[in-house]
């Protein structure tokens, strides 16, 4: 899918910076989307992207997906938005 524009290597401390990380890209969409921010070991993020999109009740995701890009990276741990 496609990958977000967030500032990369910012640090990831609290739910509110992982918001403000993500900007508007969640903001008035008339469609559900499954987001995942792959994160090193200091909270520093690699890499955000769009995982799945769905209609407006649902979106279908595969974990494997987000599994697989998050160990190709290298990343120590995923936020799901």
């Amino acid at each position: 899918m496609n990958t977000v524009r967030t500032d990369k290597g910012a640090d990831i401390r609290c739910a509110r910076d992982a918001r403000e990380a993500l900007g508007n890209a969640l903001e008035g969409l008339g469609h559900e989307e499954l987001h995942a921010m792959y994160l090193d070991r200091e909270n520093r993020i690699l890499e955000t992207r769009l995982v799945a999109s769905g209609d407006a009740e649902s979106v279908p995701i595969s974990p494997a997906a987000v599994l697989a890009r998050a160990l190709a990276l290298g990343a120590a741990s995923v936020i799901i938005a």
